[in-house]
């Protein structure tokens, strides 16, 4: 098999690549399972590979082991030490097929005798030194590993028998050799020094998931035993080294400035958000396309909204109307995010109909009162005849009798830059606009108004042009709650696109004019009572609050949740949201979401703060004024220290504590973490504890 030529290349065509071949695999994200049953699912029928790999374009590929061959994993820093000492005492391994980790170790692919069982161990052999075998799986070339990085095939030999010395270690409990993993402790006299030297060394491997706690016990006791030292002697040592090692290793964990890297995968659509007539277009439109299907759907879902009008509604506390803005972020210039509008604006053309359709406009984003003007009140003056002197009131502009207005800005980037031009009312006028507020600006210079304005606003960036601007948070902070924050990039090549049949996009035109038209004469809807009962049960979760700049971002999940099952429904012809509606607009969410982190991730937690909260943490939840002064070597200036701390007394996060002196005098600030602080995400996982 010619396996070098997919270093690097499509996931898809690699997956069916290895299922023509024989090669049973299962799809992954990172290195979980995607499917229910996980690697058992594993399966070389083209038909089901093809299938997978469609639903999960990004999927890494994992494979089964022990069947008849089984993976020596070598994992960095220890595994290559480990096994030269087993190569120099028994022997070198035979050459054989390999592939490089993402992590940058090795898994080399050995040959079972028939008859054999090697089940899935860890440490066995040394430290580093894993098996995957009977019970296992392996990810396989060119999968990403989390890190980023792909994994690749180093050779294209075929697995070579293992050799016996190997089977017999992985399938006995035979003891291992004293000068390989089983370390020599040196002379008598000096070998308990040496074991506790040693159990602090591995107990370091330990807390790092180098090697397993039992297989460094079990090394330790065993190599104590080969020495002579005495048990209980023996026991003392090796837990007091381990728990010096683990500490340590603790502590540089914590003092590492890159151990609150927020890193997060390229975020998985929802099966639940195509339901219904949206995602059946969506699907349809991108087929021989390379537009991303949500960016099709959100394209859809905000034009929708926009062209039923402000009538039908939801009530929570005041009306909740399908009014929709999204943000589509693309990986770079090439994620086609302009490709997927096309599609939209064919479908909402119906010239031989009465249907009038919104207003359309391609923007750019510029000024708030831009934006009022393209929905302006009819506007009068009083004017005086010069000739006379007399005066009326006179029409001075008609204004705009429709008030439907959608936008499809290709440069959000830009809108970013004017936004932080000094007296630039975009981001006022976008949140009084998602809110249906009447637009009434207060300037000298402006006397529009706007009554129930109804605007949609579906704009474009990439990721990268996003990232230069997101120093100017005081921008993003006015409006980027009224948008969904969507990541969407090339799902596939397609050198020859195919234009879209129009027989086909002619009857998605004649059922999408049928929910139009049920949808004007709609008022109030409501959950029906399966629906009412999940949101009842969903509504904590969907409406907590979350930390810093992505909880400013979050912070209208209960609105636009509403929002999205109500335009569900709609197209789907409802007179009440059901479950269905409800489940597709909680999934859209939770693509949202996920986007949102992806996109802002390590922008939401203050460094300042989260070192307070480490600290307070590790001082046993306590620190005054002059302890919190130390953690930042006394440098950190007064006022920074007083916002990041004004700022977790009013989170809850912490709690102050004023202790008078006895001798009386200025009362003594101790600051306390409070119980709560652990649920906010801020504290440490106990894992790294």
């Amino acid at each position: 098999m010619k396996l070098l030529q997919f270093n690097g290349r499509s996931l898809p065509l690699a997956a069916v690549f290895y299922a023509t071949h024989g090669i049973p695999v299962f799809p992954c994200a990172g290195k979980r399972p995607l499917t229910p049953h996980g690697f058992k699912d594993a399966t070389a029928d083209l038909g089901q590979v093809r299938t997978w790999w469609k639903q999960h374009p990004e999927a890494n590929m994992g494979t089964p082991t022990g069947l008849h061959s089984f993976v020596l994993d070598v994992d960095l820093p220890d595994g290559p030490v480990s096994l030269a000492r087993l190569e120099k005492e028994f022997g070198p391994l035979p050459d054989t097929l390999e592939q490089r980790t993402g992590s940058g170790g090795r898994h080399l692919f050995l040959a079972l005798p028939q008859g054999i069982d090697v089940r899935n161990s860890a440490g066995k052999l040394g430290p580093g030194l894993d098996i995957r075998g009977n019970g296992g799986y392996v990810i396989l070339p060119p999968s990403i590993h989390p890190n980023g990085t792909a994994y690749e095939w180093v050779n294209e030999l075929a697995p070579a028998p293992a050799p016996d010395w190997l089977i017999q270690a992985m399938t006995t409990k035979a003891e291992l050799p004293s000068d390989g993993p089983n370390p020599n402790l040196g002379p008598k006299g000096a070998r308990n020094d040496t074991l506790n030297r040693l159990a602090f060394s591995f107990g370091q491997q330990v807390a790092k998931g180098d090697m397993p706690d039992k297989a460094a016990r079990q090394i330790l006791s065993q190599s104590a035993c080969s020495a002579g030292l005495g048990t209980r002697e023996t026991e003392s040592t090796i837990r007091s080294g381990l728990e010096a090692g683990l500490k340590a290793a603790n502590r540089e964990e914590r003092n590492n400035p890159f151990n609150s890297l927020d890193v997060h995968g390229w975020p998985t659509p929802h099966p639940a958000m195509f339901h219904g007539f949206a995602g059946e277009f969506a699907r349809f439109a991108t087929v021989h396309s390379e537009a991303d299907p949500v960016a099709v759907l959100a394209t859809l879902l905000c034009r929708f909204g926009i062209e039923v009008g402000r009538k039908p509604h939801m009530l929570a506390g005041e009306p909740q109307c399908a009014r929709l803005n999204a943000v589509l972020v693309g990986q770079s210039s090439k994620a086609r995010k302009g490709t997927s509008a096309r599609p939209v604006r064919e479908l909402f053309r119906f010239p031989e109909t009465e249907w009038l359709t919104c207003r359309f406009s391609p923007g750019p984003l510029s000024s708030g009162e831009g934006l009022v003007y393209a929905v302006r009140d009819p506007q009068q003056e009083y004017i005086i005849d010069k000739r006379n002197g007399n005066g009326r009131e006179m029409m001075v502009d008609p204004g705009v009798d429709d008030k439907r207005l959608f936008v499809l800005d290709q440069e959000f980037a830009s809108a970013l830059s004017c936004t932080r031009r000094e007296g630039n009312t975009l981001s006022t006028i976008i949140r009084a606009l998602f809110d249906g507020d009447k637009i009434e600006p207060l300037t000298k210079t402006s006397k529009l108004t706007a009554t129930d304005p109804h605007v949609g606003i579906v704009t474009h960036v990439t990721l990268h042009e996003l990232h230069r601007k997101l120093d100017a948070t005081e921008a993003l902070n006015g409006f980027a709650n009224r948008f969904l924050w969507l990541c969407v990039r090339r799902p596939k090549l397609v050198a020859f696109p195919e234009e879209l049949s129009q027989e086909k996009l002619h009857r998605f035109r004649t059922r999408l004019l049928g929910y139009l038209q049920t949808a004007r004469d709609r008022a109030r809807l409501r959950f029906d009572d399966a629906a009412r009962n999940l949101w009842a049960e969903m509504y904590p979760q969907v409406a907590t609050d979350r930390p810093a700049l992505l909880g400013s971002i979050l912070n209208r999940a209960e609105v636009y949740v509403r929002r999205l099952a109500l335009t569900y429904a709609l197209l789907d012809g409802s007179a009440c949201v059901t479950l269905e509606h409800l489940r597709a607009a909680l999934d859209f969410w939770r693509f949202n979401e996920d986007s949102a982190a992806f996109i802002f991730g390590g922008f939401e937690s203050d460094p300042v703060e989260q070192r307070i909260v480490n600290a307070l943490a590790e001082a046993g939840g306590s620190l005054d004024t002059t302890g919190l002064y130390k953690v930042f070597g006394n440098h950190l200036p007064k006022a920074q220290l007083t916002v990041a701390m004004n700022t977790l007394s009013a989170a809850g996060k912490i709690r102050i504590e004023e202790r008078k002196p006895v001798g009386g005098g200025r009362p003594a600030r101790i600051f306390h973490l409070s119980e709560n602080c652990e649920e906010t995400n801020l504290l440490p996982s106990p894992e790294s504890e």
